[in-house]
């Protein structure tokens, strides 16, 4: 019989209750978890609130959380390359690898994905706030002892950056502007100004992310209640990282002849975009759709400190409190919220 541990069900809208569960056991290609820290992303928290998350609509209780890292608790047994005690994090996609998608190497789109924390499929896929997972040994990263299990759990959002950012091209020399200062837009102005771009501006309606935006390296830190980001006119790259309706069209004007913009932020309903200037402007409009061949990148660059997530993680709470750091999301101080289960 296996043994039984405590997995953190999202059971209705803004209640998560802990749950005693079997612990999973790992099939032949698997490792089983021992999770040790878990983030908060901005679907957990439409998750939490509503009870589905765009067009995925939970139709029974499950574990949310797929920024997820642990340590290695047994191995199936044609797991090669990993062993019990290992320090490891998770991507949290599990691609088909079989469809068109998959054989052209862009597996994040894959037309049957499985992913961490998700009410994408039914049944549900439960996610990382459980005292243990199973998940494909090629899905684990080995740590560097060096990072912490704070930037461990953060290696995920900041492979989402690092896609949006190779979907821009070459950022060297280039003048940017992303519209959101939350965790993901604060990533990118971290990986702008590592990849070298001249400039990058964060806009964002709350001051302490504006601050903060400043202290990691922005140009400068605009309101976009005051127009500033379309004014300023003549940026070459536009990240749109915010979900903001006003945002989505904001990016067309701001951005110069011959640009591009990165539309990164789930938006909640459909917007107007101004088509004929995007065409007189020759603007290249692109996507990008969480993460894709960037969790080892992310990796190197974390471990040589050529990016530091640790100050973006503003509240840490133990797993048996996640309702409240649920509640913490909320506050205008909160960039990353993290639960930790050491």
């Amino acid at each position: 019989m296996s043994e039984a541990m405590q997995a953190f069900q999202l059971v209705e809208a803004r209640r998560i209750k802990a749950q005693r569960t079997a612990r999973p056991v790992a099939g032949r290609d698997e490792v089983l978890i021992a999770v040790k820290r878990v983030g908060i992303c901005g679907s957990d928290i439409e998750y939490y609130r509503h009870f589905k998350c765009g067009a995925f609509v939970a139709r029974r209780p499950f574990v949310l959380g797929h920024e997820v890292c642990g340590t290695v608790a047994a191995c199936g047994a044609d797991v090669i390359g990993l062993s019990v005690g290992d320090r490891v994090t998770v991507d949290p996609s599990m691609p088909c690898r079989q469809c068109d998608y998959c054989s052209s190497g862009r597996y994040n789109l894959c037309r049957n994905m499985r992913f961490l924390g998700s009410a994408s499929v039914d049944p549900h896929i439960d996610g990382g706030m459980r005292e243990y997972l199973t998940v494909p040994a090629r899905n684990c990263h080995r740590l560097p002892d060096s990072l912490e299990w704070s930037e461990a759990a953060a290696l995920e959002p900041l492979s989402i950056a690092l896609h949006a950012c190779s979907r821009a091209g070459a950022v060297c020399g280039k003048r940017a502007l992303i519209s959101g200062g939350g965790t993901i837009g604060l990533l990118v102005l971290l990986t702008l100004r590592s990849l070298g771009a001249a400039e990058v501006v964060v806009s964002d309606p709350v001051a302490g992310r504006r601050e903060m935006a400043v202290k990691l390296g922005a140009s400068a830190a605009l309101d976009p209640a005051g127009g500033g980001a379309a004014q300023q006119g003549e940026f070459q790259l536009f990240f749109e990282a915010s979900g903001a309706a006003q945002a989505v069209e904001t990016a067309v004007y701001a951005t110069a002849r011959g640009g591009t913009v990165v539309y990164i932020g789930t938006v909640l309903q459909d917007v107007p975009l101004p088509v004929n200037l995007i065409m007189v402007k020759e603007l290249s409009v692109l996507g990008s759709f969480r993460t894709v061949h960037q969790f080892g990148p992310g990796l190197q660059l974390l471990a040589d400190r050529r990016i530091d997530v640790r100050p973006l993680i503003t509240h840490t709470f133990p797993i048996t409190a996640v309702n409240e750091a649920f509640a913490a999301t909320e506050s205008p101080q909160a960039v990353k919220v993290q639960l930790d289960f050491v």
